[in-house]
């Protein structure tokens, strides 16, 4: 009986208390991608490629019964590997070592995706798995396609572990402990994402056949990096006549379009992250695919627009009446110009001052000769002017003639 009893207690599972912390560095491996093409012709657009994600280095951090990471592309267990634009999490279950999040698009949208997303983990690894399926319609053309992808995290060390030690030897100091790394700021901040600061578009310059389309991606996030659950507004350049896009960010060349270039934007907040569709021919089209430039006809990187606001960085735009400021500005303004106008008038009077005579006196009465010096102002009478025409004089200030109404001289 004893023994049974104690094989029971050896074989029963940890509890979720008692299971190692899952925080800490972990090596990932690159993502497989595997695409599965349905219904797919030249309307379109490019068939599906994998792109998927290299491996490295990620720290792993426990929040909340959920995973957050750090690095790999993939930022944590509530939330799918492909999301942004029109594609949200729809729901999603946790429980101790296992997590699934189900995403897709909303229900008027005519792309329909559903993509999930499972995460199962043991002490030392975890195993990532996402498949998805895409239909959307084109004109009369069905457009179908599935993915998977795949991944595995492997444990470095886990948070506050000892170094393993260092092997004896005589002509090398052991090496100091590395530091436990800190859980990283994204574990807590995207708990409640804060305010848009920043839309990434992806891809920032598409090639495009007349009569094709192609759904742009988007994807808006905070100050730190994670993501909101805000869409912005497409629009396409003024004036193209070559192209629409819509409100999803589906961009449709016009069977009929010429060559050209025109810019698509995607706006949020007065600021917009611009996209370069370049319509070519189909035999221009193969040209710029040869060359390898261009992947699949589209670049790798991203238009990124930074989202003027002013909740970005915790402070608070605060509007001000400034009436009783610009009324003290045009007071200071005319005060210096009626100050500016009297010293004129003083410099204007001073040039015209009648000039002084000095003139000496003998004071009598005084045995020794004294000069006292006074001054006496003179006023000189302006001189006379002459009417050209009539030869009249005038006096005073008279500048015409009377007469005729000629100049005086």
């Amino acid at each position: 009986m004893l023994s049974a009893v104690m094989t029971t207690l050896v074989a029963a599972p940890l509890s979720a208390d008692e299971r190692p912390t899952l925080s800490g560095a972990w090596t990932a491996s690159a993502i497989s991608e595997r695409w599965n093409i349905g219904d797919w012709g030249d309307a379109c657009g490019p068939r599906p490629t994998p792109r998927g994600a290299g491996g490295g280095s990620v720290q792993i951090s426990e929040s909340g019964g959920e995973l957050v990471f750090s690095g790999g592309g993939y930022p944590r267990t509530s939330g799918c590997f492909e999301m942004g634009g029109p594609i949200g999490v729809t729901s999603h279950s946790a429980s101790p070592r296992f997590w699934r999040t189900r995403c897709g698009t909303p229900a008027g949208d005519p792309r329909k995706a559903t993509i999930v997303t499972t995460l199962t983990a043991t002490d030392s690894s975890i195993g990532f798995d996402e498949t998805g399926e895409y239909q959307f319609v084109l004109g009369t053309q069905n457009c179908t396609a599935s993915v998977r992808r795949s991944r595995t995290y492997t444990l470095v060390k886990r948070l506050g572990d000892d170094p393993p030690p260092a092997p004896a030897t005589t002509s090398a100091p052991a090496p100091a402990p590395t530091p436990a790394p800190a859980p990283t700021k994204e574990a807590t901040s995207c708990d409640s994402p804060g305010d848009p600061a920043r839309v990434e578009v992806r891809p920032s310059r598409k090639i495009l056949k007349p009569g094709e389309s192609f759904p742009l991606r988007a994807v808006v996030l905070d100050a730190a990096g994670c993501r909101v659950s805000a869409a912005p507004s497409w629009s396409a350049q003024a004036g193209a006549g070559r192209l629409t896009v819509s409100p999803a960010g589906v961009v449709t060349v016009e069977a009929d379009a010429a060559e050209g270039e025109v810019f698509v934007s995607a706006g949020m907040q007065g600021r917009a992250a611009r996209v370069t569709i370049e319509i070519v021919s189909p035999s221009r089209y193969e040209k710029l695919l040869s060359t390898g430039t261009l992947a699949a006809g589209e670049s790798d990187e991203a238009a990124v627009a930074v989202v003027a606001t002013a909740g970005i960085g915790g402070a608070a735009g605060v509007a001000t009446d400034g009436s009783a400021r610009r009324k003290l500005v045009f007071g200071a303004i005319v005060g210096g110009v009626v100050l500016a106008l009297g010293a004129l008038g003083v410099v204007m009077l001073r040039r015209q001052r009648p000039e002084v005579d000095e003139v000496e006196e003998l004071v009598p009465g005084e045995v020794k000769r004294t000069v006292v010096k006074k001054k006496r102002l003179v006023q000189k009478a302006p001189a006379p002017r002459v009417c050209p025409t009539c030869h009249a004089t005038f006096e005073g200030d008279r500048v015409y003639c009377p007469n005729d109404g000629a100049r005086l001289g």
